[in-house]
Protein backbone atom coordinates (compact mmCIF):
# COMPACT_ATOMS: atom_id res chain seq x y z
CA UNK A 1 0.00 0.00 0.00
CA UNK A 2 1.29 3.62 -0.90
CA UNK A 3 0.39 7.14 0.06
CA UNK A 4 -0.32 9.31 -2.02
CA UNK A 5 1.71 12.39 -0.56
CA UNK A 6 4.41 9.59 -0.83
CA UNK A 7 3.97 10.26 -5.09
CA UNK A 8 6.46 12.44 -6.54
CA UNK A 9 4.43 14.21 -10.01
CA UNK A 10 6.94 14.21 -13.13
CA UNK A 11 6.93 16.85 -14.77
CA UNK A 12 7.82 15.53 -18.08
CA UNK A 13 4.88 14.87 -20.44
CA UNK A 14 2.76 17.80 -22.03
CA UNK A 15 -0.21 17.77 -23.58
CA UNK A 16 -0.51 19.40 -26.81
CA UNK A 17 -4.12 20.71 -28.25
CA UNK A 18 -5.72 22.05 -30.80
CA UNK A 19 -3.61 19.98 -33.21
CA UNK A 20 -5.19 20.61 -37.25
CA UNK A 21 -6.62 16.81 -37.49
CA UNK A 22 -5.24 17.07 -41.27
CA UNK A 23 -1.71 16.60 -40.34
CA UNK A 24 -0.22 12.95 -40.29
CA UNK A 25 1.09 11.16 -37.39
CA UNK A 26 4.74 11.69 -38.88
CA UNK A 27 4.04 15.30 -39.46
CA UNK A 28 3.18 15.61 -35.88
CA UNK A 29 5.99 13.42 -34.52
CA UNK A 30 8.88 15.25 -36.81
CA UNK A 31 7.35 18.90 -35.28
CA UNK A 32 8.43 17.68 -31.94
CA UNK A 33 11.45 14.94 -33.08
CA UNK A 34 14.04 16.99 -31.17
CA UNK A 35 15.24 13.75 -29.89
CA UNK A 36 14.68 14.19 -26.14
CA UNK A 37 11.12 12.70 -25.92
CA UNK A 38 10.52 9.37 -24.49
CA UNK A 39 6.88 8.84 -25.91
CA UNK A 40 4.44 10.30 -27.87
CA UNK A 41 0.99 9.58 -28.02
CA UNK A 42 -1.60 10.64 -30.44
CA UNK A 43 -5.15 9.16 -29.64
CA UNK A 44 -6.73 8.04 -32.86
CA UNK A 45 -10.36 7.65 -33.57
CA UNK A 46 -12.07 4.27 -34.89
CA UNK A 47 -10.79 4.91 -37.98
CA UNK A 48 -7.43 6.02 -37.10
CA UNK A 49 -7.82 9.84 -37.73
CA UNK A 50 -5.86 11.97 -34.94
CA UNK A 51 -8.58 14.23 -32.68
CA UNK A 52 -6.97 17.18 -32.44
CA UNK A 53 -4.31 16.57 -29.34
CA UNK A 54 -1.26 14.85 -28.09
CA UNK A 55 0.58 13.75 -25.38
CA UNK A 56 4.68 14.04 -25.62
CA UNK A 57 6.37 12.55 -22.39
CA UNK A 58 10.11 13.91 -22.65
CA UNK A 59 12.88 11.99 -21.30
CA UNK A 60 14.11 14.15 -18.59
CA UNK A 61 11.76 16.91 -16.21
CA UNK A 62 14.67 19.21 -17.50
CA UNK A 63 14.11 18.83 -21.23
CA UNK A 64 10.58 19.15 -20.84
CA UNK A 65 10.90 22.55 -18.93
CA UNK A 66 13.17 23.89 -21.34
CA UNK A 67 10.86 22.98 -24.49
CA UNK A 68 7.83 24.48 -22.41
CA UNK A 69 10.01 27.91 -22.04
CA UNK A 70 11.45 27.89 -25.99
CA UNK A 71 7.52 28.13 -26.75
CA UNK A 72 6.69 31.64 -27.92
CA UNK A 73 4.32 33.73 -25.77
CA UNK A 74 3.61 33.35 -21.59
CA UNK A 75 0.31 31.49 -22.96
CA UNK A 76 2.54 28.56 -24.56
CA UNK A 77 0.73 29.03 -27.91
CA UNK A 78 2.55 28.35 -31.38
CA UNK A 79 1.51 28.44 -34.99
CA UNK A 80 1.70 25.67 -37.15
CA UNK A 81 1.26 26.35 -40.91
CA UNK A 82 -1.10 24.17 -42.44
CA UNK A 83 -3.95 24.62 -45.20
CA UNK A 84 -6.52 25.02 -43.20
CA UNK A 85 -6.06 27.84 -39.72
CA UNK A 86 -7.58 26.52 -36.68
CA UNK A 87 -5.84 28.43 -34.28
CA UNK A 88 -2.90 28.43 -32.11
CA UNK A 89 -1.52 25.18 -31.00
CA UNK A 90 -1.60 25.53 -27.19
CA UNK A 91 1.11 23.49 -24.64
CA UNK A 92 0.02 22.64 -21.35
CA UNK A 93 1.65 20.48 -18.65
CA UNK A 94 0.48 17.26 -17.98
CA UNK A 95 1.42 15.53 -14.50
CA UNK A 96 1.75 12.20 -14.33
CA UNK A 97 2.66 10.41 -11.23
CA UNK A 98 6.06 9.16 -10.75
CA UNK A 99 5.53 5.68 -9.43
CA UNK A 100 1.67 4.33 -9.37
CA UNK A 101 0.46 1.15 -10.32
CA UNK A 102 1.12 0.15 -14.51
CA UNK A 103 -3.13 0.00 -15.07
CA UNK A 104 -3.35 3.33 -13.36
CA UNK A 105 -0.74 5.11 -15.67
CA UNK A 106 -2.04 3.66 -18.42
CA UNK A 107 -5.90 4.75 -17.27
CA UNK A 108 -4.60 8.21 -16.25
CA UNK A 109 -2.14 8.00 -20.40
CA UNK A 110 -5.34 7.79 -22.22
CA UNK A 111 -8.12 9.63 -20.31
CA UNK A 112 -8.00 12.67 -17.81
CA UNK A 113 -11.58 12.93 -16.84
CA UNK A 114 -11.09 16.48 -16.13
CA UNK A 115 -9.62 17.32 -19.58
CA UNK A 116 -12.55 18.69 -21.58
CA UNK A 117 -10.87 17.14 -24.65
CA UNK A 118 -10.57 13.84 -22.58
CA UNK A 119 -13.98 13.69 -21.51
CA UNK A 120 -15.57 14.01 -24.94
CA UNK A 121 -13.17 11.74 -26.69
CA UNK A 122 -14.48 8.83 -23.50
CA UNK A 123 -17.64 9.78 -24.20
CA UNK A 124 -17.70 9.30 -28.28
CA UNK A 125 -15.80 6.21 -26.92
CA UNK A 126 -18.52 5.01 -25.34
CA UNK A 127 -21.36 6.05 -27.90
CA UNK A 128 -19.04 3.81 -30.11
CA UNK A 129 -19.22 0.51 -28.18
CA UNK A 130 -22.50 1.08 -27.08
CA UNK A 131 -23.54 1.84 -30.84
CA UNK A 132 -21.29 -1.24 -31.92
CA UNK A 133 -22.86 -3.73 -29.68
CA UNK A 134 -26.31 -2.60 -30.83
CA UNK A 135 -25.27 -3.30 -34.23
CA UNK A 136 -23.53 -6.75 -33.34
CA UNK A 137 -27.15 -7.58 -31.50
CA UNK A 138 -29.18 -6.08 -34.12
CA UNK A 139 -26.73 -8.02 -36.82
CA UNK A 140 -27.20 -11.79 -35.14
CA UNK A 141 -30.87 -10.82 -34.27
CA UNK A 142 -31.25 -10.83 -37.94
CA UNK A 143 -29.00 -13.71 -38.84
CA UNK A 144 -31.36 -15.79 -36.25
CA UNK A 145 -34.43 -14.75 -37.94
CA UNK A 146 -32.92 -15.76 -41.39
CA UNK A 147 -31.81 -19.06 -39.75
CA UNK A 148 -35.11 -19.88 -38.39
CA UNK A 149 -36.87 -18.98 -42.46
CA UNK A 150 -34.17 -21.17 -43.70
CA UNK A 151 -35.03 -23.94 -41.34
CA UNK A 152 -38.98 -23.38 -42.15
CA UNK A 153 -38.26 -23.20 -46.16
CA UNK A 154 -36.56 -26.79 -45.60
CA UNK A 155 -38.89 -28.38 -43.71
CA UNK A 156 -41.41 -27.08 -45.67
CA UNK A 157 -39.57 -28.56 -48.97
CA UNK A 158 -39.10 -31.36 -47.10
CA UNK A 159 -43.05 -32.33 -46.67
CA UNK A 160 -43.63 -31.31 -50.39
CA UNK A 161 -40.69 -33.75 -51.20
CA UNK A 162 -42.60 -36.61 -48.53
CA UNK A 163 -46.05 -35.61 -50.27
CA UNK A 164 -44.58 -35.94 -53.75
CA UNK A 165 -43.00 -39.52 -52.70
CA UNK A 166 -45.96 -40.68 -51.50
CA UNK A 167 -48.16 -39.64 -54.16
CA UNK A 168 -45.37 -41.51 -56.32
CA UNK A 169 -45.68 -44.58 -54.30
CA UNK A 170 -49.18 -44.51 -54.54
CA UNK A 171 -49.60 -44.03 -58.41
CA UNK A 172 -47.14 -47.01 -58.67
CA UNK A 173 -49.49 -48.95 -56.40
CA UNK A 174 -52.26 -48.46 -58.75
CA UNK A 175 -50.74 -49.26 -61.84
CA UNK A 176 -49.66 -52.04 -60.54
CA UNK A 177 -53.00 -53.36 -59.76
Amino acid sequence: MFLYRDIEFLKRTIKVSNIPTNLSIDQIINLFSDGRFENIHIPVDNLDNQIGFTYITFDTSQHCQQFISNIIGTNKYCFINNDTYNGPVLVEQYDLPEYIDINDRIQLRITNMSDSDDNIATKIGQLYINMNKKMKKEINDGLDQIKQYEKQEEIQKLKELEKLKNEAIDELKAIGQ
